[in-house]
This record gives structure tokens, sequence and C-alpha cells, in this order.
């Protein structure tokens, strides 16, 4: 099932029966959707903006990037992408309902001397997090109207 994401922006100032209104909308949405509330200031709804705008494309390509490493290693592309995609909504899954942090999901993972902390050692070596971080902060500083820079 596809679950909808909504952020919702308050002004954590106002005491209204808006602010009444919202709390009664966030509890209606959350049957069916999942609903984040942020304070409304306008560098945190950018950054929300940033965040869940452009994020699912980085997801895609990701799926992708498995997808085709599963067919240089043999898999039909169909199989490939499958596999890929389920994997990642099955860790999206344990993130969101696990409450444990995703590095402890990961580590969970890796067994000493295996194959999962031998891929993440490579994705470490080239600098895994810091791209993905330095993509999203492109979003949201994009997102703010704020000049890019291209390193």
């Amino acid at each position: 099932m596809l679950w909808p994401m909504l952020v919702l922006g308050w002004d954590y100032r106002e005491v209204s029966p808006r602010i009444w209104r919202l709390r009664q909308w966030r509890a209606l949405l959350r049957w069916s959707w999942r609903v984040e509330s942020i304070p409304s200031s306008e560098p945190l709804i950018d950054v929300a903006s940033g965040l869940c705008g452009s994020s699912p494309a980085f997801l895609f390509m990701m799926v992708d990037a498995m997808a085709d490493a599963g067919v240089r290693m043999g898999l039909p592309r169909g199989v490939a992408q499958n596999l890929a995609a389920k994997t990642m909504e099955g860790s999206a899954k344990m993130v969101l309902e696990g409450g444990e942090h995703p590095i402890q999901l990961a580590n969970n993972v890796c067994s000493p001397g295996g194959t999962t902390i031998e891929g993440v050692y490579t994705l470490n070596r080239a600098g895994f997090k810091g791209t993905v971080m330095d993509a999203i902060i492109t979003a949201c500083e994009k997102t703010q109207g704020k000049p890019q820079t291209y390193n």
C-alpha cells in the first residue's frame, strides 16, 4: 500500500481555532496518510520541500543502480528491479515501524567479515553518505533560492 505523505506547517505561538482544526485534520489524516508537523517558519518549510520533494528521484536512482548491479551479475532486468524495489520498501517499513535508528538497522544486517559489511565499506569509501547529504542540501538550497555552487 502506498502511504501519501503530508507535511503540516504550524505556528507554535498561535493558540486558536485554526490550530485546533489543524490538530483535527492531523488526527483524521493519520488513518491513511503519514503526517509530519513542523513549525511554519519558511526555512523549515523549504527544507521539508527540498527533502521530501527531491528524495524520491534519488531513491529511484538507487533502485535503478541496484537493479543494474543485479543485471550485471546475471539476473533478468524485471527480477532485479523488483527485488531492488521490494528491498527498499521493506527497509523503509523497518525504519518507519521498527523504532531503531537506521544505522543500527544497517549494523544488524552486517555479519563480521560478511558480504554486507564489504558493500558498506565500499559505499563508505566512495563517500555515499556525504554525496546523499550534498544532493539533499543542494535541493533545499535551491528551494530557498540560494545560489548553487558545484564542487
